[in-house]
């Protein structure tokens, strides 16, 4: 019997032993299963934070490009009106050589007031060329301030004005 007591009371040892391996391996489930809990909250916060900055992009981008279509039509608008600029500044030099001579031949009347009102026209035109000048250089100081994709918006439109510039040229050519 003393044997069988020893042998109870070993196995008994043995139990308790593997009662606390088990209540230590359950509290460190329970440790375990909290820091997944708490990973899987850190990894969805962070999953908004992605979609929420790719919706920025998202947004920056449109409006980046809603940007370089407003210039590129502004642009389009300058260039018009600086070819209308060098075509009267032309007509102005001719007026004023036609005006050179009508003066000194004794020219009628109308025609000097019709070389004077082109001259001031000219002046006009002269003027208004430069401020659209300066306000081209604001939007292109402007468009150096926005980056797309490693770029800045002035080169991303410089680009695109030189790839319309090449499909014009290759026009001409045919």
């Amino acid at each position: 019997m003393l044997k069988e007591e020893i042998r109870h009371d070993e196995l008994k040892e043995q139990a308790d032993e593997k009662q606390q391996e088990n209540e230590q391996l359950e509290r460190e489930k329970k440790q375990l299963v909290h820091e997944y809990d708490a990973l899987s909250m850190r990894v969805a916060v962070k999953q908004l934070d992605y979609e929420e900055a790719d919706e920025r992009v998202k947004e920056a981008n449109e409006r980046a490009d809603r940007i370089e279509a407003y210039i590129k039509t502004q642009s389009d608008t300058l260039v018009d009106l600086e070819e209308k600029a060098t075509k009267l500044e032309r007509k102005a030099e001719i007026a004023e050589q036609v005006y050179e001579m009508a003066c000194g031949s004794g020219g009628n009347e109308a025609l000097r007031e019709k070389l004077i009102d082109v001259m001031y026209e000219n002046e006009q035109l002269k003027a208004e060329n430069s401020k659209l000048r300066e306000t081209l250089n604001k939007a292109y100081d402007f468009m150096k301030q926005f980056v797309v994709d490693g770029r800045n918006l002035l080169e991303r439109f410089l680009e695109s004005i030189g790839q319309v510039v090449e499909k014009a040229r290759s026009g001409f050519r045919r």
